[in-house]
């Protein structure tokens, strides 16, 4: 699930292995994301698809490191969105 939205990425909770880690924007790269933060969201120029506080995401992470209690999730492949908005 998406708990936070900041310009440079997403922080995604993963609540089955009790883990929360920073998806980096630039890791996303199916499209080219704009940050609107007015509306707490990324959004997709090409394929208009968004990513926004409370979305519920099936995720694979193929690679991630350790920083301090968080993790940094370094490549994502999302399966499905279900928005909560």
């Amino acid at each position: 699930m998406v708990i936070d939205v900041r310009s440079y990425g997403l922080l995604v909770e993963l609540p089955d292995v009790l883990v929360t880690g920073m998806v980096s924007v630039s890791s996303m790269t199916d499209d080219f994301y704009v940050f609107d933060a007015a509306r707490m969201r990324f959004t997709g120029r090409r394929l208009k698809k968004t990513f926004q506080l409370g979305d519920k995401l099936k995720v694979s992470v193929a690679r991630s490191m350790p920083i301090s209690s968080r993790w940094i999730f370094s490549s994502l492949t999302v399966w499905g969105v279900d928005s909560l908005c």
